[in-house]
């Protein structure tokens, strides 16, 4: 072999270097892929809960306030109509046991419809024997009007839970 054949099949320094920290990144790229899509139910990123309920009259604030019961406390629920995307919407909560209205809790109402919309959440603030917030939700662009509200309160040292829905304008 000549000297010049020689250098020519020599591997050059360095190179398996470069090789080692190229398959490292690929390594760490692919680990971070897999970690992103195993984060959240069929690989999809949601920035807010999902929640919903099958559709019932019982469950529908679109045309009137409803009533519900939850261990039984009993929790009224009301918004403000007709409500409309990117307009306020007033809700009041009044949330009652057998010796009437509970006025030391911290509830909480979030809202979401059956495609990631982003964390809409908020907290109850008390006004008497009600509890109210003051809710701006967005237009959905592909055209959907139906929002799931989920309220949720401790009280005696259970979690409470009641999921609703409505319609926009």
């Amino acid at each position: 072999m000549t000297e010049q054949n020689e250098k020519q099949s020599r591997p050059r320094a360095g190179a398996g270097r470069w090789q080692l920290v190229i398959g490292a990144c690929l390594l760490l790229a692919l680990g971070g892929v897999y970690l992103l899509l195993r984060s959240s139910p069929a690989g999809q990123r949601v920035a807010g809960e999902l929640f919903s309920v099958p559709y019932s009259q019982a469950v529908d604030l679109t045309a009137e306030d409803r009533a519900f019961v939850s261990r039984g406390t009993l929790i009224r629920v009301g918004m403000s109509r007709p409500a409309r995307p990117l307009e306020p919407i007033d809700f009041s909560v009044r949330i009652e046991d057998d010796a009437g209205p509970i006025a030391d809790l911290a509830p909480e109402l979030a809202f979401n419809m059956k495609m990631d919309m982003g964390r809409h959440a908020y907290r109850l603030e008390p006004d008497g024997e009600t509890y109210r917030a003051r809710v701006t939700l967005p237009r959905c662009m592909k055209g959907g009007k139906r929002w799931f509200g989920r309220l949720r309160f401790t009280h005696a040292g259970e979690l409470h839970e009641q999921i609703f829905l409505f319609d926009l304008q």
